[in-house]
Order: C-alpha cells, then sequence, then structure tokens
C-alpha cells in the first residue's frame, strides 16, 4: 500500500487484504500491496473500542507477547480463556498489505473481533503486528510470500506450542484473504497443526483478481487498458524491471505459484471455508476453485456480510469499510464449532 497525495487530497489504497479503501473518488495510481512509504516502527498495541455484542470481558484475558526472533520480531496479543487450560489455540494471519494484530480498516478490528469472541468461547488466540507494518523500509526493498506472511506465521504457531496453557494438539490456523490462500501451507509448514480455516480465500491468479476489482469499481478505462498491459507483459514474463502497483514481477508471480489447495489437500482435516455474501473482493469465482479442489470441504456462506465479514446493504464497495461495525456473530459461532469439533 502506497499514499499518494494529489493535491489536498491524501489517497489511500490497498487492491487486496483486508480491505480496499480509497479516500478520493479518483483513480489510484501505482500502489504496492506490501509496502509503505514510513520509518521502521513497532506497532502500537490495540486501543480500547467498543467490543462486540458476543465478547465477554471476563471470560478472558490479554497479555502481550512476541513472535520470531531479531532483526524481525513482532508484538502481538494473546488471549487467553479464563479457568484451566490447556485450551486450543489458534493464529490469525492477515491479508495482504501493512496490517497491525487487528487487521484493523477504518473503525473495524475485525481480528479484534474474532479474538475476543472466541476466547469468550473457550479457544486462545494469538494476532500479531505484521511484517510489513512494523518493518516497511526494510520490505520496501522487495519482499516474497515468506517474508510477508508465511515464516511468521510459522513462528506464531510454535509460539503457541511452547505454552504450557494452550493444547498442542489442538492449534489451528485461521488465515484472512491472502493469509486464508496461505493458511493451508503454512499449517503443513508448522506441523503438526490441527486445521486450517479460510476467510475469504482468493482462487484465481492475483491479476486477475485485480482486474476485475478495478473494473468493479468503475475505474478510468485508461487506467485499466494500462494495467492490463502490464499484466499481460507480467504474464509472458517481459515486464523486466518495471512495477506493477509498486510490486516487482517476482512478487505477483510468487503469489500466483502458492496453491493453496493442493496444500489443504495435505492436511488431515478438510479446511472450512467462510466467505461473506456481500464480498467483491474474493468473489463465488474465487469460492468455485475451493469447491472443485476440495470437495470434502465445508463451504459457508454469511448473509450480508463483505470481505470483513461485518453487515451492510446495498453494492459493496470501500466506502462501507468506513462504517463501524463487528465480525458477525455466525462467523464466531462457525469457528467455535469447528475448532471444538473431531
Amino acid at each position: 500500500m502506497r499514499r499518494v497525495l494529489r493535491g489536498s487530497i491524501l489517497t489511500t489504497w490497498m487492491v487486496f487484504g483486508g480491505c480496499a479503501s480509497s479516500s478520493s473518488s479518483q483513480a489510484p495510481q501505482a500502489a504496492a500491496p506490501v509496502m509503505r512509504d514510513q520509518a521502521p516502527v513497532r506497532a502500537a498495541p490495540s486501543t480500547a473500542v467498543s467490543a462486540a455484542p458476543y465478547v465477554e470481558a471476563s471470560a478472558f484475558r490479554s497479555e502481550e507477547v512476541s513472535v520470531g526472533k531479531a532483526p524481525w520480531e513482532l508484538m502481538g496479543t494473546l488471549t487467553v480463556p479464563s479457568g484451566k487450560g490447556p485450551f486450543p489455540g489458534i493464529i490469525l494471519v492477515h491479508g495482504s498489505g501493512p496490517h497491525d494484530r487487528d487487521e484493523t480498516a477504518g473503525p473495524n478490528k475485525p481480528f479484534k473481533d474474532l479474538a475476543e469472541g472466541l476466547s469468550s468461547r473457550g479457544i486462545a488466540v494469538l494476532r500479531y503486528d505484521k511484517r510489513t507494518k512494523v518493518y516497511a523500509r526494510q520490505s520496501a526493498a522487495g519482499i516474497s510470500m515468506d517474508d510477508e506472511v508465511v515464516v511468521d506465521a510459522v513462528a506464531a504457531v510454535e509460539a503457541l506450542k511452547a505454552r504450557a496453557d494452550i493444547d498442542p494438539r489442538r492449534i489451528f490456523v485461521v488465515g484472512h484473504s491472502l493469509g486464508a490462500l496461505l493458511a493451508p501451507e503454512i499449517a503443513v509448514r508448522a506441523a503438526p497443526v490441527s486445521g486450517a480455516v479460510l476467510l475469504a480465500p482468493p482462487g484465481r491468479a492475483p491479476w486477475d483478481i485485480l482486474l476485475a476489482q478495478l473494473r468493479y469499481l468503475e475505474q478510468p478505462p485508461e487506467l485499466i487498458a494500462g494495467i492490463e498491459k502490464d499484466v499481460e507483459l507480467l504474464k509472458a514474463g517481459t515486464l523486466g524491471d518495471k512495477k506493477l502497483l509498486g510490486a516487482p514481477a517476482a512478487y505477483w508471480r510468487d503469489w500466483a505459484s502458492r496453491d493453496g489447495v493442493a496444500m489443504a489437500r495435505k492436511l488431515a482435516r478438510p479446511p472450512l471455508i467462510l466467505r461473506g455474501e456481500r464480498d467483491y473482493q474474493v468473489t463465488e469465482e474465487d469460492l468455485a476453485v475451493w469447491k472443485k479442489g476440495l470437495p470434502q470441504a465445508e463451504v459457508v456462506t454469511i448473509p450480508g456480510s463483505n470481505h470483513l465479514f461485518i453487515q451492510g446493504t446495498g453494492k459493496p464497495g470501500p466506502a462501507e469499510y468506513q462504517t463501524p461495525g463487528h465480525v458477525d456473530a455466525r462467523v464466531v459461532d462457525r469457528l467455535s464449532a469447528f475448532i471444538s469439533g473431531p
């Protein structure tokens, strides 16, 4: 993600990940999905916001924890149920872009909702600030899917396994958007892991999703035509040093090479797959890829919810991510049942 200043308008654009949002009606210029123009920072813990209605604050405690090691140590929050463990545990894996531990989008904090909702139901949850959020400048030269997501997520699983209050036989990987695509691979590489939950997993090639979103959002034809040309060069291997939305060809090819379906087939238990009915970023076309490749997986559509699994009305679009809301309770219920099940 990159901030583009046009006159007095500061536009923030994220094509993939937790949201695709723009504070301007103008078209986005080149925007890197994994880079941000800021100095390396240690992200602050979550600020106080109203809790979701399904959260019972007395049912769990929160503690600050660290994930990984120098030079990429990340801070996070572990919510642990009250009472005597060991408890089942999950890690939450972000979508693309420089997310904090809550996957904050405007006033919304979907990962905070999920963590506190699940810990209210007896499940420990680890969420952490993303490497591209905390170490933005160090990541700007170039980054892979392993660097952006997988390595840190595996470290988060290991952090849970090392705790006496977490049951190592009941650890799950829960990913959102890009994190959902990579969740099966993370589970395989962090084995043994009990299973994976995929929230809005993309199934198409990243450049196809990118172009579909730009068309859906009715961006100027000349912008789309230019990106279409770059995509063709990228697919032909002739993009050279030119970047697509600020990211080099190697990044896009790495993303496209990750086969979530193939990785999910290696898991002992088929994943649970959820998508919001009003999600215009990950569509039924994406879901069809997972249904075809994993016919035994449970696939659930949450009525009325968007890419963040927050309820909305009308034609979905980036502006609604600025409307306060909470993750639909049915998502928490489905996750809790899957994690507590066989």
